[in-house]
């Protein structure tokens, strides 16, 4: 490939690069540490502006900054980082003959924030927390749950644990808390045992309870015991008039009643709560093929019934105001 160019192209590309070498020559860096005033230790991230232009740079993990291909002269540096006053730099002197280096360090300086104002309600029941569930009388009575435990696992606000026994201990647990750090309160008062931390909520018959309030939150006053959350039951108050009964029929033979009575005789309110449970624990199955009992399936057809652990229990309360 062969190339011509005329005299006067040459005198410009030889021209040209006489420029630019005598501008690479002309051309200065500054280069500069930013550090904590009081520590010495770098701050990665600092924002450095050399002011009077456009150029900027951001310090790297070790606090250096650098600009390359300044004009020489004087120039002046504004820092800044968060969290840190800003400092300015002035007269800096930039020459191709010597590189500037800056050393900027910055003291801690508190950030102000505008006023922020925060407003909440109190709960409305005994203060206990909020964003909980309150199960009124009325829900009660129509509630086809015959104990509170069963209530709460019905209404999806509790994990039910039993000991295995019909009619045995009922504890609770909340968003997958222990038994031992949800806080059961019946009137105000804990129901949890001091020996295990644990709530048994088969000691408390349903048809005394008023109303029922689950606080999956509840505030750190109330101590580790109630990490998981608190379950308040408000029971019946003396002196209403009123005539409850309820009666029903479950699994494993279990039977129930209760009859729930207030009223005020000469001035004195009083409310009585009396609950029957039993269950003989025993369940009815029927032999079918392959049933696993032996080869060639004896009695089938038949009809046996299984004896387990029977049970009973009555509750009596008697409150006078």
């Amino acid at each position: 490939m062969d190339f011509r160019f005329s005299r006067k192209e040459l005198i410009y590309i030889f021209l040209s690069g006489l420029i630019g070498i005598a501008s690479a020559q002309d051309a200065a860096n500054l280069e500069g540490l930013v550090a904590d005033a009081n520590t010495g230790l770098p701050l990665p991230g600092s924002h450095v502006y050399l002011t009077g232009t456009s150029n900027h740079a951001v310090a790297d993990e070790v606090g250096r900054f650098r600009f390359y291909s300044l004009s020489p002269g004087r120039y002046e540096l504004d820092v800044s980082h968060i969290g840190y006053g800003r400092e300015r730099i002035l007269g800096i002197v930039v020459t191709p003959q010597a590189p500037a280096f800056v050393e900027v360090r910055l003291r801690p300086q508190p950030v102000y924030l505008p006023e922020v104002q925060i407003q909440v309600e109190a709960a409305a029941s005994q203060g206990i927390g909020s964003g909980g569930r309150v199960i009124g009388r009325e829900e009660l009575r129509k509630s086809t749950a015959d104990d509170i435990a069963r209530l709460l696992e019905m209404e999806g606000l509790a994990t039910i644990s039993s000991d295995g026994s019909p009619g045995g201990k009922r504890s609770v647990t909340l968003r997958g808390s222990g038994s031992d750090q949800v806080l059961v309160l019946v009137d105000g008062r804990p129901l949890n045992e001091a020996a295990d931390g644990v709530a048994d909520l088969s000691l408390i018959s349903l048809a005394e309870v008023q109303q029922i309030e689950v606080y999956p939150q509840a505030p750190s006053s109330l101590g580790a015991q109630a990490i998981g959350g608190v379950i308040n039951i408000v029971t019946l108050r003396p002196g209403l008039e009123q005539y409850y009964l309820r009666a029903g029929l479950s699994g494993y033979g279990e039977k129930f009643g209760g009859l729930t009575l207030g009223r005020s005789i000469n001035g004195w309110p009083f409310l009585g709560v009396i609950e029957h449970r039993e269950s003989t624990g025993e369940y009815r199955y029927r032999t079918v093929p392959d049933d696993g009992l032996d080869v060639f399936t004896r009695n089938l057809g038949m009809t046996f019934t299984r004896e387990n652990a029977d049970y009973r229990r009555d509750y009596v309360s008697l409150k006078i105001d």
